[in-house]
């Protein structure tokens, strides 16, 4: 599986970015003519579909995590845990939006042409209940995580620092 690589820049503010991961893709030939056309006209709404994807098959994946300075790995978990309980409590507020939204595209489907105003909500309540589904699967299981630390942690600057200040 590929993995998917997280950065945590601050823990504090649950600065957490995913940085890779696997772009959406499908073997139906009428979805990949879909992802390519997001792909060429709206490539912000196919990223957001593909964090999706993931968040929905976190459980499966090894996820590493690039962490900025020096913290401890529990922490680091610990955060990564709160973070995945925010992102499934995001996920519930959008699904219950878009649940409400859908009863009134169907007044739009009078107009001519593909009813995108009903498929746009509908696809997104999908993908936000798989990811909602997924997190609440991952928070359960034991996740394949590495922990990376990227960058000078503060030990090291300070010991840098002080032989500086002996040599000058």
């Amino acid at each position: 599986m590929i993995p998917i690589t997280f950065e945590i820049k601050h823990l504090m503010g649950f600065q957490l970015d995913m940085v890779e991961y696997p772009l959406l893709t499908s073997h139906l030939k009428w979805v990949r003519k879909g992802i390519d056309a997001l792909e060429q006209y709206w490539p912000s709404l196919l990223g957001y579909l593909s964090r999706q994807q993931v968040l929905a098959r976190l459980s499966t994946h090894p996820v590493i995590i690039q962490v900025y300075g020096r913290r401890g790995r529990k922490s680091v978990r610990r955060a990564f845990a709160l973070w995945m309980r925010k992102e499934r409590g995001k996920n519930l507020v959008f699904m219950i939006l878009e649940a409400m939204i859908i009863p009134f595209t169907g007044f739009l489907a009078i107009l001519p042409g593909p009813n995108i105003f009903f498929y746009v909500p509908g696809l997104l309540l999908y993908f936000h209940y798989t990811a909602w589904r997924g997190l609440r699967r991952a928070e359960k299981a034991e996740l394949d995580l590495k922990i990376e630390y990227v960058g000078k942690n503060r030990q090291e600057v300070r010991g840098q620092g002080r032989e500086a200040g002996r040599q000058s």
